[in-house]
């Protein structure tokens, strides 16, 4: 009986430890699954965040390019503060874009990113310049030229527009395009939206009237006889290249639209007994300005300057 009872407790034990290791490996296993799950939502949790950054950059971008595009076709963008607009930016995602305009001359950006469980907001800050409000904008400096109006003029300047020269060159093409100097020696129209000249541009005596803006890669000469009227605006991207007008016989040299030069500018000087001759003049015209400054990367007349960008949450 000993014997029998013997075997009976060992295999009890046996059964009991059996339970004990199924219920141990129970637990286990639920806790695994508890931790697969957190880490999934988790998972989600930070796709989530990513897509709502993703979104909130977008905004900026669009934002960015779009207060431009509004200064191209407005005289400032003062009234474009507490603009508010929401963006579908793809993918189940949205940006609550907002403006808020400083002065004359900053704008703070803000983008509510926003995807099906999390939101990021970013804000960036500028300070901007607008080419657009002066008749002549340059990185070097200017000499014997009258403005109207008078004294809009940005000398030394240092932040400049930045085109991208291939779109230019494409621009220009296939009538306008020259891949050495242009000399124009009589009236000359651009059909397309720039003339883009690789080097040196001139603008001789019989050439009394041009329309249409110029880039050229080289010097600018300007060499009126009697009445010379360009409508246009002149780029000029290469550091150190001058834009110069030569004394003109009679009358003198008029530009209707702006310059905008990385070298030098210098008018003609005139003897004080020639009265009749009116110094190089630049007639400021925003519009024929903004027709060339669209094509920067910005796409408008504003450069930005000084942006800080603070991620908000």
């Amino acid at each position: 009986m000993s014997v029998i009872r013997k075997l009976r407790d060992e295999q009890g034990g046996a059964l009991l430890n059996t339970l004990l290791f199924v219920i141990l490996i129970g637990l286990i296993s639920m806790s695994m699954v508890t931790l697969v799950v957190s880490d999934a939502r988790m998972l989600n949790l930070n796709v989530g965040q990513r897509r709502a950054f993703y979104a909130a950059v977008s905004g900026l971008e669009y934002a960015t390019r779009s207060i431009n595009e509004y200064a191209a076709a407005n005289l400032s963008i003062t009234s474009l503060h507490n603009y508010s607009e929401t963006l579908s930016t793809g993918d189940g995602t949205s940006c609550v874009v907002t403006l808020n305009v400083i002065g004359l001359d900053s704008v703070v950006i803000d983008a509510k990113g926003l995807s099906a469980n999390a939101s990021r907001r970013l804000q960036k800050g500028y300070k901007y310049i607008d080419v657009a409000k002066y008749a002549v904008y340059t990185a070097g400096t200017v000499s014997e030229v009258r403005t109207v109006p008078a004294g809009s003029i940005v000398e030394n300047a240092t932040h400049m527009p930045f085109f991208d020269l291939d779109e230019l060159r494409t621009l220009s093409s296939p009538s306008r395009y020259y891949s050495g100097n242009l000399t124009v020696n009589g009236p000359f129209s651009i059909p397309t939206p720039l003339a883009f000249v690789e080097g040196d541009l001139s603008l001789q005596a019989l050439n009394l009237l041009t329309m249409g803006n110029f880039a050229a890669l080289g010097s600018i000469n300007l060499q009126p006889w009697i009445f010379n009227i360009s409508q246009a605006a002149f780029y000029q991207p290469t550091a150190g290249q001058p834009l110069v007008c030569s004394m003109p016989i009679i009358l003198g040299y008029f530009i209707d639209g702006g310059l905008i030069t990385n070298g030098n500018i210098q008018g003609y000087t005139k003897p004080w007994w020639a009265f009749w001759i009116i110094k190089f003049t630049v007639n400021h015209d925003r519009n024929v300005i903004n027709g060339l400054m669209q094509y920067t990367v910005n796409g408008g007349p504003l450069i930005y300057t000084n942006n800080r960008l603070e991620i908000i949450h």
